[in-house]
Parts: C-alpha cells; sequence; structure tokens
C-alpha cells in the first residue's frame, strides 16, 4: 500500500500521514482504516522511506507469499488478497501448529486448555491470539484482562513473553 501511493501515484507518504482525517482501503479490512490507527513506523519520514518502502517493494518482487492461515478462517482477508493485482499471490497453507513440545509441562498444559474446551458449548470460546509478533508488555495484560473477564464471556488468550522483555 505504501509504496504504491508512493511508486504509482507520486504520493509523499509522510506528508499524508499529517492528515488524520485520511481513511485507506486496506485489502483484507472490511472498514477503511483511518491514519491515526497506522504505525508510528509509518509516519517517520526517514524510516518511511528507508525501510517499509523498501520492504513493500520487495514484497511485490517474490513469486508469492506464504500465510499461516486457511479460508474457512478469513476467507474475506483472502479473497481481498487473492483479488488485488498489486500484490504476489497469497497461499493460504494453515493452520500451521506446533505439535510436540520439547517441555513436558507443556503437554500437561495443551491437555488441561482441550479438556477445558470440550466442557464448553459450542461457539461459546473466544479465541485471542496475536501470532508471534503480537507480545504484550506486562503492563498491557494488565490493563486488558480485566476488560476480558468484564466481557463474561468464556476466552483463552495464548499470550507470549519474549526473552527480551522484563
Amino acid at each position: 500500500m505504501v509504496d504504491s501511493l508512493r511508486d504509482d501515484h507520486g504520493v509523499d507518504v509522510a506528508d499524508l500521514f499529517k492528515n488524520p482525517e485520511i481513511e485507506f482501503d486496506i485489502p483484507g479490512f472490511k472498514n477503511r482504516v483511518p491514519v491515526s490507527v497506522l504505525p508510528v513506523l509509518l509516519l517517520d519520514e526517514e524510516l518511511t522511506s528507508k525501510i517499509t518502502l523498501k520492504n513493500a517493494r520487495r514484497h511485490r518482487e517474490t513469486g508469492g507469499i506464504i500465510v499461516n492461515t486457511f479460508m474457512e478462517l478469513e476467507s474475506h482477508a483472502i479473497r481481498s488478497l487473492l483479488g488485488n493485482m498489486s500484490i504476489p499471490p497469497i497461499h493460504p497453507v494453515g493452520p500451521i501448529v506446533k505439535l510436540h513440545s520439547k517441555n513436558d509441562g507443556d503437554d500437561i498444559t495443551s491437555h488441561s486448555i482441550m479438556t477445558w474446551l470440550d466442557n464448553q458449548p459450542p461457539s461459546s470460546v473466544v479465541f485471542l491470539c496475536f501470532g508471534s509478533m503480537g507480545c504484550f508488555r506486562v503492563e498491557q495484560v494488565r490493563e486488558v484482562a480485566p476488560d476480558l473477564e468484564l466481557s463474561e464471556h468464556h476466552f483463552l488468550w495464548s499470550l507470549w513473553r519474549p526473552t527480551t522483555f522484563e
């Protein structure tokens, strides 16, 4: 998206992000996305041109993009990406799951989670997982967790903390 604005339409991306009223159509999103919710990295003129644009251009040079999902889970996103001629073909190959663990404690945890899920009514559990890049700081977890509990919905939240966090 960012590379296309600059390369194909001659738009200065850094200036574009200075207007909080602007909204984008992003493939895979049903609703337009306001510029104010985009990552700060895109707002930095120097970083945008050096990192984001370079990576976006490299994506367009690939023969295809492998995505860890499947049509039944994210049909809207997959269809919108498959129909976008400005990006390489999308290959949904998911779900990719870790079936075996080196840590025996993980097997016990997995078993208890599956037992708990089996005991819930069908379609009654909200699953929250933000992927390998979706880690939260302790303060963020403490802020979100009470609201999840107040929702009174059964939920399973997959959290992980990289070794670089405190």
